[in-house]
């Protein structure tokens, strides 16, 4: 999601989530995993809409 998955990045998190459980930042991760599905719905849907639009003015 944030454009890199280093060995660091991967370590913190198996940590957080697996060995030292902290449940603060699963939260806040999981929100910030929502929140970016969300966004993502929502641009697919709007690029679906644009292009649909584009083929009806096209014909």
């Amino acid at each position: 999601m944030m454009g890199s998955a280093d060995a660091k990045a991967l370590d913190i998190l198996e940590n957080c989530f697996e060995w030292n459980r902290d449940r603060k930042l699963i939260r806040k991760i999981r929100k910030e995993v929502e929140d970016f599905e969300r966004w993502t719905e929502m641009e697919a849907a709007e690029m679906l809409r644009g292009k649909r639009q584009q083929q009806e003015t096209g014909k």
